[in-house]
């Protein structure tokens, strides 16, 4: 009897065969390919200086290759299977160069673009493709690959030993000090060197020195692991507050030594008394040399004089220690919030006619955005801004009704539609003759902050909404008429605040694109950095969310795919080197207009006819009974 069992086993296993040939080969061939070509295609486009260092280079592509042979080498010895997160090894590995290292073949293959960069001193590889490829990788970590491992090995799987120091009371073994120094204190040193590359003034000074010789001091010094982390993390999110500051002030004056002194004494502090005084006395001299010596930082504005660059210095870098050091209860400050705009459902009848609160988030993105677009994009935007405004509410409205529909849902809208729908309206105006370029650039630059405020109305009604979490990192949906509780019947559960990780990512991206815009990067590279790093978003925003509405096409979500299928669209358009127009002065014309375009967006997301059961006639349920 089992020889006919294993028979029949053996034809469902052939396609196996077909597709990690298939597989191998796009990541193997396809995607390194389509990296190379896109970083000797886009040479025009980035206009930042190059990096040549031959030795270097090799150096760091060296060592990224051997990192992902051995990568490659654990999998195949450990795993008994293959380095394809589609096709899995069947054993966890936490052994060989993964005991050390979580993700060896992505870090080494970040590592080898980034040395080859160097190596043939291409400005666009180091500066445009090498980051592209390591948030596209981590992108995949943290919506696919991270969360498959936890489903398929549960608490079998631990962290590496390079990587954040593990909560707890106990002494910081050695490879979690050493974390510190290659997690945290090396990509601010490179940060550093890449100011200085781009032209800032270079941090110098002996209190500069000070502060990077205490700071490199303070791994050694810390008794306790949950110390430790608070200063890798401290030290982390500095490092993205420094980034999000000279986006978008580019000349910010910083005490930079005055910041890294705070942060050493936050760590210094918690080893006891004497230690605290040490560390505060470190952090006084530091700012003492910062005020007699200045600020040893980029230019302040030409308003002020020496001393109140200083004195603002000073007050931006205690803002900021501030800033990263409180962030715990930040983040619970949002959350609070995000639950109380979630659970703050408002409507209002007139007779057959319902107008929900939630609309008026739209509206104001709807017209805000529009405004936007116009005003960059130049004159003779306005009309065709209206028209692509209207194709994208009704790209929204049918893509959702046939994508996600249902019985208690009979105007869902959908972002990806609505994106579809505004480049369908563009098409049509090129046909008519338009120059859409610039409307779609001026478009990229809206649409972050356009969705950023839309996510106030997804928390109000209920879409897009997080799957079950902790307690402590979710919010609770508590109102019957959201579709947390309609559809998903999930009240008071504690779910992932998805919209707020949403609104973060677009607030981000919106300043980069803003930067960019404002030093004059081609149009082009807005478009295509908007569709790329938005899908990248996307994708991970996805996998934390609970819809039970999304459909799954192979073990992935549908808007993962989309997702996906929208960063890879965003390349070609990198390539397109025409300079942003200038922008157009506000008119009344253009508030008018956008006005109509707020007031559309409201009436279709705000109001509608709860006694009808025809399409399109209902945004929620008409009563408060949960819905199947």
């Amino acid at each position: 009897m089992r020889q006919p069992a294993l028979e029949t086993r053996r034809p469902a296993q052939r396609p196996q065969v077909l597709g990690p040939l298939l597989y191998g080969f796009v990541w193997a061939v396809l995607a390194p390919g389509l990296l190379l070509w896109w970083a000797v295609a886009s040479e025009d486009v980035v206009t930042l200086p190059a990096v040549h260092a031959p030795a270097a280079g090799a150096a760091l592509a060296g060592a990224g290759t051997v990192l992902m042979l051995l990568g490659m080498l654990a999998l195949a010895v450990h795993g008994k299977g293959l380095p394809m997160n589609a096709y899995p090894p069947p054993r966890y590995v936490a052994r060989g160069i993964y005991r050390w290292v979580s993700h060896p073949i992505y870090v080494g293959f970040v590592l080898l673009a980034a040395g080859l960069s160097v190596w043939a001193g291409s400005a666009s590889g180091l500066w445009l493709v090498t980051p592209v490829a390591a948030l596209a990788l981590a992108a995949l970590v943290a919506g696919y690959e991270g969360r498959d491992l936890r489903r398929r090995f549960g608490s079998a799987v631990r962290p590496a030993r390079l990587g954040l120091p593990a909560p707890g009371r106990g002494r910081p073994a050695w490879w979690e000090r050493a974390s510190v120094y290659l997690l945290v204190l090396l990509p601010w040193g490179l940060f550093g060197l890449a100011l200085t590359r781009l032209g800032m003034p270079p941090w110098s000074g002996w209190t500069h020195g000070a502060a990077l010789a205490v700071a490199a001091a303070t791994p050694l010094f810390v008794r306790r692991k949950k110390t430790l982390r608070r200063f890798a993390v401290t030290g982390l999110l500095g490092l993205v507050a420094a980034a999000l500051l000279y986006l978008l002030w580019p000349n910010a004056p910083v005490a930079w030594p005055l910041f890294w002194g705070l942060l050493s004494w936050g760590a210094w502090r918690r080893r006891g008394r004497g230690c605290s005084g040490v560390g505060l006395t470190c952090a006084a001299l530091l700012a003492v040399g910062t005020v007699l010596g200045g600020a040893e930082s980029p230019g302040a504005p030409a308003a002020l004089d020496g001393n109140a660059s200083t004195r603002l210095a000073v007050v931006i870098a205690v803002g900021l220690f501030l800033l990263v050091d409180l962030h715990a209860a930040l983040w619970r400050m949002l959350l609070r919030g995000a639950e109380r705009v979630a659970n703050s459902w408002r409507e209002w009848r007139i007779g057959p006619v319902r107008i929900l609160n939630h609309g008026f988030y739209t509206g104001a993105g709807g017209a805000l955005g529009a405004l936007v677009v116009m005003r960059l994009a130049g004159s003779g935007h306005v009309l065709p801004v209206v028209g692509v405004a209207l194709a994208s509410l009704l790209g929204a409205a049918l893509w959702a009704q046939y994508i996600e529909g249902s019985p208690v849902l009979l105007r869902p809208l959908g972002w990806y539609g609505g994106l579809l729908g505004g480049l369908a309206g563009c098409g049509l105006l090129l046909l008519r003759g338009v120059d859409v370029l610039p409307l779609l650039g001026a478009l990229a630059l809206a649409l972050p902050l356009v969705q950023a405020t839309g996510r106030l109305r997804c928390l109000v009604q209920g879409c897009c909404h997080g799957a079950p979490t902790a307690t402590a990192a979710g919010i609770r949906y508590r109102h019957p008429r959201s579709r947390v509780t309609q559809i998903a019947g999930l009240a008071g559960v504690p779910l992932h605040p998805t919209p707020l990780y949403s609104i973060l990512a677009n607030l981000c991206l919106a300043a980069l694109l803003f930067r960019l815009w404002a030093v004059g990067a081609p149009v082009g590279v807005v478009i295509g950095l908007y569709l790329i790093l938005s899908g990248l978003a996307r994708f991970v925003e996805e996998a934390y969310r609970g819809e039970p509405q999304t459909p799954t096409v192979a073990r992935v979500r549908l808007y993962q795919w989309l997702a996906v299928g929208s960063a890879l669209l965003g390349v070609p358009f990198t390539l397109v080197n025409v300079p942003p127009p200038d922008p157009a002065p506000v008119t009344p014309g253009m508030l008018a207009a956008a006005l109509l375009v707020g007031l559309v967006a409201w009436f279709v997301t705000g109001v509608d006819f709860p006694g009808s059961n025809r399409r399109f006639s209902r945004l929620a349920a008409a009563d408060d009974r949960p819905q199947g």
